[in-house]
């Protein structure tokens, strides 16, 4: 099977499981200002946390900055969704009384914040990995480490790896369905292939 083939197959195995396309309107803009809101409110905790307890982890000193880091980039994906808001209201004064598209309010979002929100997540599944490691390696000891500064990165790291599973999770059932759906289309041209050989016999 071509390689084009195979990966539309994908994609569209990948829409059945999401099947965001078929969420209301309403429903995903309160999906996003909640989100929108939970980082803003993870932000501020995490930078809060590592600032004051900055000189308070004598076990492993990177751990309350690498929060203060973490929480600087999730403030700033979390700015997307109110640049969003802007370029929704920009693009249906322009268009007006015409509804925007996707395209169109990202177009007219200020500073293309969709784009720096995508490089900030990327970045945060670069450095989340690192505190990670650094965490781990003191579990078993961490006595001179604050323990709100402790536990608060303990946390970030399982929340980290849960989400990781569930994307892993995700893109296996996906190439699931792409190989029971290639599957599927072999067994029924088998049973076609035979169906016209028996055709075949009867009429000779």
């Amino acid at each position: 099977m071509p390689v084009r083939d195979v990966r539309n197959e994908y994609d569209a195995a990948v829409r059945k499981v999401q099947r965001t396309d078929k969420l209301p309107p309403k429903v995903l803009f309160v999906l996003r200002a909640v989100s929108s809101c939970f980082g803003f409110c993870m932000s501020i905790f995490l930078i809060t946390v590592g600032w004051i307890n900055r000189h308070n982890c004598e076990e492993d000193k990177h751990i309350p900055y690498w929060l203060i880091v973490t929480g600087i980039v999730i403030f700033i994906s979390a700015l997307n969704f109110p640049f969003y808001l802007i370029g929704w209201r920009r693009a249906r004064q322009a268009l007006a009384p015409q509804k925007p598209t996707e395209t169109d309010i990202k177009n007219a979002t200020p500073f293309k914040m969709h784009r720096i929100s995508r490089f900030t997540f990327c970045c945060l599944c670069m450095c989340i990995p690192i505190g990670i490691l650094w965490t781990f390696q003191i579990f078993h000891d961490h006595d001179n480490c604050d323990s709100l500064t402790f536990w608060t990165a303990f946390s970030v790291s399982i929340l980290y790896l849960f989400w990781m599973c569930l994307m892993v999770g995700v893109c296996l059932l996906g190439c699931c369905m792409v190989g029971a759906s290639r599957f599927a289309k072999q067994v029924s041209a088998a049973k076609q292939k035979k169906q016209q050989q028996r055709a075949t016999v009867q009429n000779a």
